[in-house]
């Protein structure tokens, strides 16, 4: 269950990003108006990134699942909050470039999610009896 609440909190991830990187393009192309709107969902994707941090703890600390999603969540909603600050404070060339490396980055992981397979790790006492 956790692994696909993972799933599902990653792929909701993208389609904010990718309405960001939207958002982004009519801000510069002169919608100025799109910038209010672009100020509130990088909020959005920040507290997704950060849920998606906390489901892959779960999964790795309760479900028992492997440890990779864990670190790169938290490193993926590291990089959501200080691109999110790098905006707020307009440094506009490295906020553009610092964004489509977190889309890259959020896609590759978001892939990565769907792709592994619940094999739960046996725990401490499954490995004693199995030593037996």
């Amino acid at each position: 269950m956790l692994l696909w609440s993972l799933r599902i909190d990653l792929t909701l991830l993208m389609v904010l990003l990718a309405l960001q990187a939207a958002l982004a393009a009519g801000f510069v192309s002169g919608s100025v108006g799109l910038l209010s709107i672009h100020g509130v969902n990088a909020f959005f994707i920040t507290v997704l990134a950060f849920i998606g941090f906390a489901l892959a703890g779960l999964f790795y600390f309760v479900s028992r699942g492997p440890l990779w999603p864990f670190p790169s969540t938290g490193l993926l909603w590291l990089a959501t909050f200080v691109q999110e600050i790098f905006g707020y404070v307009r440094l506009v060339g490295v906020h553009i470039f610092f964004g489509v490396t977190v889309i890259s980055v959020a896609a590759v992981v978001c892939a990565l999610v769907w792709r592994t397979p619940y094999n739960r790790r046996p725990g401490r006492s499954e490995l004693r009896e199995a030593s037996r």
